[in-house]
């Protein structure tokens, strides 16, 4: 069960998740799929929390954080804020990661600490404003039309 994570435990805390999200994507997506394929009741669980690290906002939200170049990078400025160790994330691999998420049913519906759902921080200028990421935006878009109409 989940053989890529450091300690089995580290399964069921979603600051380690979020924090393997932002540092290796890949191995989140692995990982994911793993715990999905084992215990799907659990990967749900895991993509519905949220934590003060990622302003409150569930899976969905975070990969929304990461996905494209980050605009207002600046080394010079060593700013620490959720994305702001990944400079880009490709978003053929974030689509990847939403599909994974949406199939362990996160709710795209879900509000932020600011009171926003992931598509809205997409649209939201501040620290994690992300460019090249059209292929993403609109993918989460049509997700998250389907999901209106549909559940």
């Amino acid at each position: 069960m989940i053989s890529n994570c450091d300690n089995l435990e580290n399964h069921k805390d979603s600051i380690y998740w979020l924090k393997l999200l932002e540092k290796n994507p890949e191995t989140f997506l692995t990982n994911l799929q793993e715990l999905y394929d084992t215990n799907p009741q659990e990967a749900k669980l895991l993509v519905n929390s949220s934590n003060y690290i990622g302003w409150y906002g569930n899976f969905c939200h975070l990969i929304c954080h990461l996905a494209g170049k980050l605009e207002n990078y600046n080394d010079q400025n060593q700013q620490h804020f959720y994305g702001s160790t990944i400079f880009h994330l490709d978003q053929k691999l974030a689509i990847k990661i939403l599909k994974l998420i949406y199939l362990c049913d996160c709710d795209f519906n879900f509000t932020d600490y600011y009171g926003d759902k992931p598509i809205e921080t997409m649209i939201k200028a501040g620290l994690t404003k992300r460019n090249n990421n059209e292929l993403f935006q609109k993918f989460l878009e049509d997700l998250t039309e389907y999901n209106i109409l549909f559940n």
